[in-house]
């Protein structure tokens, strides 16, 4: 479906990452198919723009243009993956326990290699500084706010508003971030 091109760029850019695990590529690919398909059909009036690195990391990124906050009907969440310190890595992985002993996906033996597995995850994966500094360069911010993100990572076994309540209490840390920048055109 052809889409008409702005004018100018536009004055919000939102722009949410995803690191690609190891042979998850094809049924990723799938599911943004499949997405793409949807919002096609369905007339969605934001289109994004989908990136994939073909070196280094495995991640895609993705774009979406607003012309005011109005506008924006959602926000997507990020995250900060040196932000998980060890209180927050330990009940994340206390977390994966009781998963895979409610017969969910499986969990790493120990916490030591769950730490591990984290870290292998994530070591291709930009810091929030470096990604940061590229967005100072072209944007001005207008939003940033620190919150839940590691319930996702979960899936049902954990809620968006219990992570947020023990973020609250400073019992974890918060890993996850919203940024909302404006350009500087007039």
């Amino acid at each position: 479906m052809p889409i008409a091109a702005h004018p100018q760029p536009p004055r919000i850019l939102q722009i949410h990452r995803e690191g690609l695990k190891p042979g998850s590529e094809d049924a990723y690919r799938q599911i943004e198919d499949d997405t793409a398909r949807i919002c096609a059909e369905l007339g969605c009036p934001h289109p994004y723009l989908g990136i994939e690195s073909l070196t280094g990391s495995r991640e895609v990124w993705f774009f979406n243009g607003y012309e005011s906050s109005a506008e924006r009907k959602h926000v997507v969440d990020d995250y900060a993956k040196e932000r998980i310190d060890r209180p927050t890595a330990e009940w994340y992985y206390e977390r994966r326990q009781a998963i895979a002993e409610a017969g969910g996906r499986t969990a790493p033996a120990s916490f030591d290699a769950c730490l591990r597995e984290w870290q292998e995850d994530q070591a291709e994966i930009h810091t929030y500084a470096a990604m940061r500094a590229e967005l100072d360069l072209r944007f001005r911010e207008r939003l940033l706010a620190w919150g839940p993100y590691l319930y996702a990572e979960l899936g049902k076994a954990v809620s968006k508003e219990l992570e947020q309540r023990l973020i609250g209490t400073g019992a974890i840390q918060a890993t996850g971030f919203r940024y909302v920048g404006e350009t500087s055109l007039p």
